[in-house]
């Protein structure tokens, strides 16, 4: 989350409308509608998913996503 933050402020400072939230926070169905996003994550244990993102992640490998 610091990262994700740090990078928010660099953003903001740039002149760039930034949001910092949880994956899970944030509605998939919005990505074709969107112009530029940054995805930081980190991993947990062993390099496994972290759940707020598992949900996101699983949209993202559908067969079927299409640009809506």
């Amino acid at each position: 989350m610091d990262a994700a933050e740090r990078v928010g402020r660099k953003a903001e400072l740039k002149g760039c409308r930034a949001v910092v939230l949880s994956m899970d926070d944030y509605n998939a169905s919005f990505l074709p509608h969107e112009g530029t996003l940054i995805f930081i994550a980190s991993t947990t244990g062993q390099g496994d998913t972290p759940e707020s993102m598992k949900v996101f992640w699983r949209f993202l490998l559908q067969r079927n996503l299409s640009r809506q």
